[in-house]
C-alpha cells in the first residue's frame, strides 16, 4: 500500500513540474513528449486504469495551448478539436502500449519463474533417477556376478559390458553334476525393466539345476516360467551350453540367440551353432526341442555372444553384423579362455560406436582335456 501512495504523490509531482513548465514555455513550444514519463511511471505502479488517467490529465496544457491559439485566431474550433482528439488518442496508445509491455514483461518473468521452477524439479527428480539407477546398476553388478569357471577338464571365461548402468544381458556358468554349463540370455527391451528381469531369469535357471533339471527339460521349465511373468511384448532368447568334462561332449540348445561358433584349435576353423528352438516367454515350447549335440577336442572353444557383438554400431556408421565376430575368434583362439573373452569384447569395442553399443556379453567354453 506504501508503495501505490508513493507512486501516487510521485506521478503528481512529474505532471505538476511538468504542467508548469509546459504553462511557461511558448504555446507553439511542445513538450508533450515529457508527459510520457508520469504515464510510464503510472501504467508501471499503478495499472492501466491509473495511466490512462494520467494520459488524459497530461493533455490538458495542450487543450490550454489549442484554445489560446484559436483565441489569437491561428487555429479554427474544428483545427483545435481534431488536434486535440488525436493528442488524447496518442496518449492514451502510449498509455496501453506501456501497460500491455509491462504486462508482458510481467508475463515473461513469471514464465521465467515457472520454467527456473520446473527445471529445479527436474533436476531433482533427474537426481533422484540418477541416484536410483546407481543403485540399480550396483544391485544388479552384485547379484549378476559370476565368476570364470577353472576345472578339470575345461576352463569358462566371461565378460559383461552393459551400455548403461543396468542392462538386459545375463551370463551364468558353473558345475552341475559333474559338467560344466554355460548360459547366455538376453531379456528384450532395455535399461531397468530388462534389467529387473535378469535376476528373475537368474532365479529360474538357479532353481532348475538345484532341482537337477538340464538341456530340454530345463528350457522347458524357464520358458513356461517366463511366458506366466513377462509382458505380453517381452521375450528371451537364451542360449544353454552342457560339456561332458571326461568326453568333450557338449550340448547345446539355441533359443532364438545368435548363433554360436565352435573354434577348433587343431584346424583353426569355426563351426556354427545354429538356432535350434523358439524364443522364450513369447510361444509355446513344442514337445520335442532339438538339442545340438558335439564334440569338442582338447583345446577346442565354444564362444557364445549377445547381439551387442553383431547389433553395436560400426564407427563407419553401419552395424557390425557377423564379419567382425567371424573374425575375431580365430585372433584370440589361442589365448586362456578368460583372456580369449576379454580380447573379444575389447576388439568389438575398439571397432563400435561407444555412444551405440548395446549391452554386449562374451562367454568362451574352453574343453582342456578328459577330467
Amino acid at each position: 500500500m506504501r508503495k501505490r501512495l508513493n507512486a501516487v504523490v510521485i506521478v503528481v509531482a512529474l505532471l505538476l513540474v511538468i504542467t508548469i513548465v509546459d504553462t511557461y514555455t511558448s504555446i507553439h513550444l511542445n513538450i508533450q513528449v515529457a508527459y510520457f514519463l508520469p504515464i510510464m511511471l503510472a501504467v508501471w505502479a499503478l495499472g492501466r486504469w491509473a495511466g490512462w488517467l494520467c494520459a488524459v490529465i497530461a493533455v490538458g496544457p495542450y487543450v490550454y495551448d489549442q484554445l489560446e491559439l484559436k483565441s489569437q485566431g491561428l487555429a479554427s474550433l474544428t483545427t483545435v478539436a481534431i488536434n486535440v482528439l488525436v493528442r488524447v488518442m496518442v496518449s492514451l496508445f502510449v498509455a496501453e502500449v506501456i501497460y500491455r509491455l509491462v504486462r508482458s514483461r510481467e508475463k515473461t518473468k513469471a514464465d521465467a519463474d515457472a520454467l527456473a521452477s520446473l527445471n529445479r524439479d527436474l533436476k531433482r527428480s533427474y537426481a533422484r533417477l540418477d541416484e536410483d539407477l546407481n543403485i540399480a546398476g550396483l544391485l544388479q553388478s552384485t547379484a549378476m556376478s559370476v565368476d570364470p569357471v577353472e576345472a578339470p577338464g575345461c576352463s569358462i571365461g566371461l565378460v559383461v559390458k552393459y551400455a548403461g548402468r543396468v542392462g538386459g544381458d545375463y551370463v551364468d556358468a558353473g558345475i552341475t553334476n559333474g559338467r560344466a554349463y554355460a548360459c547366455v540370455a538376453d531379456i528384450s527391451g532395455k535399461g531397468t525393466p530388462a534389467a529387473l528381469f535378469t535376476t528373475l531369469l537368474k532365479y529360474l535357471l538357479t532353481e532348475a539345476i538345484e532341482n537337477g533339471q538340464h538341456g530340454v527339460e530345463m528350457i522347458e521349465s524357464i520358458s513356461s516360467s517366463l511366458r506366466a511373468m513377462l509382458p505380453a511384448d517381452m521375450f528371451v532368447t537364451l542360449f544353454y551350453a552342457e560339456l561332458d568334462r571326461a568326453t568333450g561332449g557338449l550340448e547345446c540348445i539355441n533359443a532364438g540367440h545368435p548363433e554360436a561358433y565352435i573354434h577348433r584349435s587343431r584346424t583353426g576353423n569355426l563351426e556354427p551353432v545354429p538356432h535350434n528352438a523358439p524364443l522364450l516367454g513369447s510361444i509355446e515350447i513344442p514337445e520335442a526341442i532339438k538339442v545340438a549335440r558335439l564334440t569338442l577336442e582338447a583345446g577346442d572353444t565354444l564362444v557364445i555372444y549377445s547381439d551387442g557383438a553383431t547389433d553395436s554400431k560400426a564407427l563407419d556408421g553401419p552395424r557390425l553384423g557377423m564379419e567382425p565376430i567371424r573374425q575375431i575368434i580365430p585372433k584370440t583362439g589361442s589365448l586362456h579362455s578368460q583372456a580369449m573373452a576379454e580380447a573379444i569384447v575389447s576388439e568389438l569395442e575398439s571397432i563400435s560406436r561407444p555412444d551405440l553399443m548395446d549391452d554386449l556379453s562374451v562367454v568362451c567354453v574352453r574343453y582342456t582335456g578328459g577330467a
